[in-house]
Order: structure tokens, then sequence, then C-alpha cells
């Protein structure tokens, strides 16, 4: 259980501390390696009791089991399904990783060829005490990210706008924003944005409607980005539509890092790029999840990890 320097609202849900749990696996040879099973309340279907007690009969299934390849990880955890989001997550981490140091390589260095060495970090906007550390590092001149994510789900429309043309007034032309909605629009807000902010600025609006049907998006004026809607979706032969620029990828709501490299083998073949993003982990599951934006994103795209501060 970690500590929040200040309460975390997801959706109705009020956090003072993250919770979670290890789990720790070691091969013969000594070697050991982690994962992180926490799922985040008001946005994971599951709690960290169901968690824990669907992975208790688990545990002793993975004794002597001998797992030398991704195909054989996926496998392996197809046996036990059906897993949590969270559950499965926190196994394949684990595992994945094992087998990334028995190969004497890092995480990145394993799930791709060339990885990127260094993945530059969005700056979150969640709440006024953001804005006051944002609007102070803008006037000293100590801010250095090349993208900026706001919370606007439901800040009042006029209030929002206000707020990101003031933003966009201050920042250097080479900064641009992610608009993260999460699911609270219908197309009345949305076009209303799209028609009073300089649009070229923005990065992408991230999950604008509830229902990703609803979405009605002539040219390309418009660049959406998809989060929740990715767990309701199989990435099996899924087209994105055209106006989808970016996925932005959660390996704890999504199941884990497998699920995680089929939908970013989507966005590659499709030609957009991928967002790693946290769903709030400890520092050790952030710093797997920066080993997975090295190896998964495109150079130069900030990824979704500056949750940091957040934590005493």
């Amino acid at each position: 259980s970690l500590s929040l320097v200040e309460s975390l609202c997801i959706f109705d849900t009020v956090l003072m501390h993250r919770k979670g749990i290890y789990v720790i696996m070691s091969e013969s040879t000594g070697l050991t390696a982690r994962g992180e099973i926490a799922p985040l309340p008001g946005l994971s279907k599951e709690s960290l009791d169901e968690a824990v007690k669907q992975l208790e009969p688990i545990l002793p299934l993975l004794l002597g089991r001998n797992v030398e390849s991704l195909d054989q990880v996926e496998a392996f955890m197809d046996e036990l399904s059906p897993l949590f989001p969270s559950v499965r997550c926190g196994l394949e981490m684990a595992l994945v990783s094992l087998l990334a140091a028995s190969q004497k390589q890092t995480l990145a260095q394993f799930l791709c060829q060339h990885p990127v060495q260094i993945v530059p970090i969005c700056f979150l906007v969640r709440g006024n005490t953001d804005r006051e550390v944002l609007m102070d590092r803008i006037g000293t001149n100590s801010f250095k990210e090349n993208s900026v994510k706001i919370k606007l789900g439901h800040q009042p429309l006029e209030e929002a706008i206000e707020f990101i043309r003031s933003l966009l007034s201050i920042l250097p032309q080479t900064v641009l924003l992610r608009l993260d909605v999460n699911r609270a629009w219908d197309m009345k807000p949305l076009q209303t944005i799209a028609s009073s902010i300089q649009m070229d600025r923005i990065e992408y609006i991230e999950e604008p409607l509830k229902e990703l049907s609803e979405l009605d998006v002539k040219g390309d004026s418009l660049r959406i980005a998809l989060d929740e809607s990715l767990s309701l979706l199989n990435p099996a032969h899924f087209v994105l539509p055209p106006y989808v620029s970016a996925l932005v990828l959660k390996p704890m709501m999504l199941g884990g890092i497998l699920t995680t490299l089929k939908w970013a083998n989507v966005a590659k073949k499709q030609g957009r790029y991928v967002v790693i993003s946290s769903s709030y982990e400890s520092p050790t599951g952030l710093d797997q999840l920066e080993q997975l934006a090295c190896a998964l994103q495109r150079p130069g795209v900030a990824s979704g990890l500056g949750t940091r501060h957040v934590f005493r």
C-alpha cells in the first residue's frame, strides 16, 4: 500500500492509497523477477481481494513450470484462463521479465531488436495542483516536456476551453496537448471543442464518447485516441477507424504484456502509433512500463507514465 500525495479521483471512487501485490518468480540459477497485480478501483472490474483470491490456487501451478518463449507464456496463460486482467498482467510481467533476465537482456531488448533508449514523458494535468505546478514551470522556463495531457471529462466545457486557450498561448509551439475525456461527452461538446481551439496544437482527443459507434468524424480535423474501448475489443483482425491516430495501452487494464503487444502490432500494421500509459502502478511497475514503452513506442512519442509524483 502506497500513500498518495493527495486524493486521486477515478470516476466516482476516491483513493488515498494505491494498493497492490507483487508476484515474485525465480529460477534455479537464482534469477528473480516480479510482476505487479494492482487493479485500479473505479476502473478495473475486479477488486484487489478478488484478484488475490483468484491468484492463490494458481501459484502452486507455477512451481517447476518451464517457460522459454512468449508463445509458451501465452499458452500457459491460456491454460489458466479466464483470468482477471490485473492477475494476467502481473503473471505475464513476471514471466516475461524472467525470460529477459535469463537471456541477459532488459525487458525492452527482449521485446524489440532496436528499442528506443529514452522515452519522453507527457506532463499530466489532473487538477488544480498539477495546473499550478505546470504554470510555475512554464513561468520559470523549466518546462521541458513535448506534450501535456489534460483530464477534461467532468470539467465544465467553457472552463475547459478557456484553460486550453490560455495554455496554448503560453506554451512553446512545439508542445502538443492531449485531451482526455474518459468517454464523458456526446458529439455536441466534441464539435464545440473542435471549433473553439487551435486543433493543430492538439495531438489527439482521448476517448471522447461513451460509444465508439457514435463518433461522426469527417476529414482529418479531429485526431482520436482509443484507451478504455480497447478492453472491449479484440485485436485480431480489428480495423481501426480512419480518425483514430493513436492507441493508449494500459497493460493492467488490457490484461498483460501479450495483449499489449497485439494492439501495438495492430497499430504498426495500420500506420498508427501507441502510447504506453500507467494505471497508477508503483514505481517498480512504472520501471517495467518504461521498458515496454522503449520497446513499442515510436521515437519522440511521449509516454503516459508521468504518475510517479502522485506517491509520497
